[in-house]
């Protein structure tokens, strides 16, 4: 039996909400300065763990539509006093090649972290970039 909400329970509140923006001194960062970011990979693919400070996730998925069957997160993240933007993705596995220069245990592990930084990432606070 589907439950019907009656007009009289409902009501429309007012609430607060925190919204991160990025800023460069004064000026929100603009989706054209967000593009210029240098991109580079934040997951290291040798160790599964991160290589710098994430700052936040950026909802931001144009050209991603051959992607949009694996899972993946837009994330700005600083290394050194640089600032980058990076597609990181869950892990995948390991193939043959990987065993050239890995144990199967080693493989592993790195599989591993790579899932806890994956998951780490999943946690951050959006970041909302102006138009």
């Amino acid at each position: 039996m589907e439950k019907v909400i009656n007009v009289s329970s409902a009501s429309i509140s007012t609430v607060t909400i925190e919204v991160k923006v990025m800023r460069i001194g004064n000026r929100q960062v603009t989706l054209a300065v967000f593009r210029q970011l240098p991109e580079k990979k934040i997951i290291d693919h040798l160790t599964g763990e991160l290589r710098g400070i994430p700052w936040g996730r950026v909802n931001y998925h144009v050209g991603c539509e051959e992607d949009d069957f694996w899972p993946h997160l837009h994330i700005v993240w600083q290394l050194d006093n640089e600032l980058y933007r990076a597609v990181a993705r869950g892990y995948h596995g390991y193939s043959q090649n990987d065993l050239e220069y890995f144990t199967k245990e080693e493989l592993r592990d790195i599989g591993r972290k790579w899932e806890q930084s994956y998951a780490q990432l999943e946690q951050l606070d959006q970041l909302f970039i102006a138009v």
